[in-house]
């Protein structure tokens, strides 16, 4: 008998192909959706960072050091060479490239720095970065250290024979010498070394000062090194006047992925009406089959704005995100994002035969999209092909809206694209639901 009702278990699971599916295929998909994204992203081959460089030294050297930082493959540069300029300050200019041509990183070397006066106040390259990828300007930062070190080396090389080398000893396996007439200190190798231990670099020093450079001032910050010099500084392009982004980030997108459950389970309110008559008799009055649909997606687009509004509301009481700040752009941003997910809604319940066929399908499309687009996991550590690969999602496109909006500080105007996008699938999907929905008016 206990033989018996497991091979009628058995039989029941094979006839049913939605919990087949979910038992089977679904946890493979998934696995490999992650697997996708740590390999590419966090494993063996790193993800490429999006780079923009600013030189206002506009010398050899300084060309010179852009192109050996461009050499290994985890830097990619996406525009060329620029300089600053009485328009563009080198902090708009970068928060310009950050939000809008999509860089990650801008490296900024200032005028004289491949040639400046050790009794003139120091200089430094600066790293603007987004504040939201913690990698990519560690990876801009460590290239960049070598190709320093390098071009310093190759610069003093022809006086090698004419001064007289002083060793510095930096670790048990490598011996690096002195050469008059450079910046860089034998303690900013270490501080650098303590960051990116992969990367090994070389370092010059005026003779006179290698003694003095020995003891190690402390560091100005997490991502400054002050150790005599500061050859380094990592600058957070937009980290005036903020209040929490992250956890707005985080908001968006835990509530998109919410969001569009709870419009698939309001969209199966259709196929319930269906199955129980209520839907033929509604049709057999003066409503008609457009009526009846809008209707229902005009319900689910305010459930979804409610529910975004309940969740930032509750993020700015208790976590002090800035909503209030932010207003005209959310209240944009959730219209749309709304609207897309009622018509998705509605597409799925008019393609779906039943409601239990609908849940299965959800499940799987919903996490599918919130895994790719973001809702899951930081898109900072995706390869490029699934940023691109996100785009076909509500998620990604939400996302980029939200992220402009919270962290970007950008008007209203920097988020027509997202809006433009979320409002032809709110159509697109919508007329196709009138479509497959057509034998409903049968019934």
């Amino acid at each position: 008998m206990i033989w018996t009702i497991c091979q009628i278990s058995m039989l029941r699971l094979w006839n049913n192909k939605q919990e087949l599916v979910l038992a089977f295929v679904v946890p493979v998909l998934f696995f490999s959706i992650f697997a996708l994204i740590f390999s590419r992203g966090v494993g063996q081959s790193i993800s490429q960072v999006r780079v923009s460089f600013i030189d206002d030294d506009r010398s050899a050297e300084s060309r010179s050091i852009i192109a050996d930082a461009c050499k290994p493959p985890e830097i990619l540069p996406v525009t060329r060479v620029g300089h600053t300029s009485q328009d563009w300050s080198i902090e708009a200019l970068s928060r310009w490239l950050i939000s809008q041509r999509n860089v990650e990183v801008v490296v900024y070397i200032p005028a004289g720095f491949t040639t400046q006066d050790p009794s003139s106040p120091e200089l430094s390259i600066l790293l603007f970065n987004e504040g939201i990828n913690p990698i990519g300007h560690r990876l801009v930062q460590a290239s960049l250290a070598e190709s320093i070190a390098m071009q310093f080396a190759a610069a003093n090389l022809a006086d090698l024979q004419a001064a007289r080398p002083t060793p510095v000893q930096t670790s048990a396996n490598s011996t690096y010498t002195s050469f008059p007439g450079t910046r860089t200190s034998e303690s900013t190798l270490s501080g650098m070394a303590e960051q990116t231990s992969s990367v090994q670099t070389a370092v010059f020093e005026r003779p006179a000062t290698v003694e003095a450079n020995r003891n190690h001032r402390s560091k100005a910050n997490a991502n400054t090194y002050d150790d005599g010099q500061q050859v380094f500084q990592s600058v957070n392009a937009f980290a005036s006047n903020k209040h929490q982004p992250k956890v707005a980030m985080a908001a968006a997108g835990i509530a998109v992925m919410f969001l569009l459950f709870s419009a698939n389970g309001a969209g199966a309110s259709l196929l319930e009406e269906r199955e129980a008559g209520t839907m033929g008799r509604l049709l057999s009055s003066r409503l008609s089959l457009t009526q009846l649909l809008m209707g229902k997606w005009i319900y689910i687009t305010l459930l979804g704005f409610t529910q975004l509004c309940i969740m930032f509301a509750w993020g700015e009481l208790v976590f002090k995100v800035n909503l209030l700040g932010h207003l005209p752009g959310f209240i944009a941003m959730s219209i749309a994002t709304s609207a897309a997910c009622a018509s998705f809604a509605l597409f799925l319940a008019a393609l779906c035969k039943s409601r239990q066929q609908l849940h299965g399908i959800s499940i799987v499309l919903v996490l599918t999209m919130s895994a790719v687009g973001g809702s899951m996991v930081p898109r900072y550590i995706m390869s490029d092909n699934m940023r691109i690969l996100g785009k076909f999602t509500f998620n990604g496109w939400a996302l980029d809206g939200f992220q402009k909006i919270f962290w970007y500080d950008l008007p209203l105007s920097a988020i027509r694209v997202e809006i433009a996008v979320l409002m032809g699938i709110t159509l697109l999907l919508g007329g196709a639901s009138r479509l497959l929905a057509r034998h409903w008016s049968v019934i």
